[in-house]
């Protein structure tokens, strides 16, 4: 694995510099009036190979990253190897009567009913009443923690923003609201006025039932070597990454989260009087001046940066669709640098005006009047909430010959503080 990260960030370091010399070839060539689309082509081509290594450095980074963990987990439990204690035990039990239910010809087939017979003792309650009591059988500890662990790796929304877990969709969280009314200054003798207080925001999460419904052959499950927790795994972490990652941006808040742009950023400033709406992010136009819609020039990017207040710059980051990083790359400052840079290092990502990149495929490319990028610290600014508990149910009623799993979990999220994240629109200031 160290050499498929180590051939991918050399190679990443070859491309750039060999886009730079012919990006740098096309801009001479358009300004000397020439013609220009051998040279097009090839910075196109350059910057597919770019988009290419970035992600073959970032898939290697995680795969190493697993591999690491597994040898730490291995070399923890080897060195601290201990008699099982008793609620390890009957962690164990259950997981074993639940692999014996994926596998069970129904949900009243003998595998469901030893584990229902076990969830209704006091041991197996304690394992099961985390869940909200929606049918089918709480999903061991194990499974789910991989399920998100893996949900983590394929969403870059969720590895980003906010995430919590809480018992009951009432959960809500409270933001401080600061601005220059709540200080003053005073000389030793001086009296002292009374100041404004911070506000506080009442934030409160939408919540829907994301769920997946994989199936399988009956022969494939009745195969012993037929890993069917891991193909039940694999299939909700992708199902429930792509599912989340389109809600936590566009969704509207009825049956799922409410994402960052489901109320239209608008132009009111951090300072101004009345506030923003608690869900509408600042808007910056990415085409300040005299820029034609549809574009981002490198001074919309600065404006961007900038717009954001510095206590939230420390953890900012960019999140942009693969589409408009193309874009991106090839903008430079007033000095003729570029403003993107790769990633050269393990763990290093890719940096604009020296922050991290993350992808958001889900965001919409740059066009009139869109919204390509968005820039901010994502953990103050928007909230996921997990409501504990993972629960499945195993159909195989309802397509004859097929065993099907439906796996579900309820899941919120709105927009936190809406200070942290700013909105770069495809607009003229």
């Amino acid at each position: 694995m160290d050499k498929e990260l180590k051939d991918a960030v050399e190679g990443l370091g070859r491309d750039w510099e060999t886009f730079k010399g012919a990006n740098d070839a096309l801009i001479k060539a358009k300004a000397d009036g020439k013609a220009v689309a051998d040279l097009d082509a090839k910075v196109q081509r350059i910057d597919a190979a770019i988009a290419d290594a970035v992600q073959a450095k970032e898939t290697a980074e995680r795969l190493l990253k697993a591999q690491a963990d597994r040898i730490d987990a291995l070399e923890a439990a080897a060195q601290n190897f201990r008699p099982m204690k008793p609620g390890e035990a009957i962690a164990a039990k259950h997981k074993e009567l639940f692999n014996g239910f994926l596998r069970g010809k129904s949900n009243n087939g003998p595998a469901a009913a030893a584990l229902a017979a076990f969830e209704r003792t006091p041991e197996g309650k304690a394992i099961s009443t985390a869940a909200n009591a929606t049918g089918g059988f709480a999903v061991p500890e194990e499974i789910a923690r991989s399920i998100n662990d893996q949900e983590i790796l394929l969403s870059p929304v969720r590895s980003v923003v906010k995430v919590v877990q809480a018992g009951t969709p009432d959960y809500k969280e409270l933001v401080a609201i600061h601005n220059t009314s709540t200080g003053g200054w005073a000389g030793e003798t001086d009296s002292r006025s009374e100041t404004g207080t911070a506000g506080l925001r009442e934030r409160a999460p939408t919540f829907g039932m994301l769920y997946a419904y994989p199936k399988a052959t009956e022969e494939s499950v009745d195969d012993v070597f037929f890993n069917v927790a891991q193909f039940i795994t694999d299939h909700a972490a992708t199902t429930f990454a792509q599912k989340e990652g389109i809600s936590a941006l566009t969704g509207n808040g009825t049956k799922q989260l409410t994402g960052l742009l489901n109320t239209a950023p608008v132009a009111t400033d951090d300072d101004a009087s009345p506030e923003r709406a608690a869900a509408a992010l600042e808007l910056i136009p990415l085409a300040p001046g005299t820029s034609p819609m549809g574009v981002i020039v490198a001074n919309g990017i600065m404006d961007l940066v900038y717009g954001l207040r510095a206590g939230y710059r420390a953890n900012a980051r960019f999140a942009m669709n693969s589409v408009t990083q193309g874009t991106v790359r090839k903008l430079k400052d007033t000095t003729n640098q570029y403003l993107w840079a790769p990633g050269l290092a393990n763990g290093q990502p890719a940096t604009l005006m020296g922050y991290p990149i993350v992808t958001f495929e889900d965001m919409a490319s740059i066009a009139a009047n869109a919204i390509p990028i968005l820039f901010g610290d994502f953990k103050r600014g928007y909230l996921m909430v997990d409501l504990v508990g993972l629960r499945i149910t195993v159909d195989q009623i309802t397509t004859p010959g097929y065993i099907k799993w439906y796996i579900r979990r309820r899941v919120g999220g709105c927009v936190l503080d809406n200070y942290a994240i700013k909105a770069g629109k495809c607009v003229a200031a």
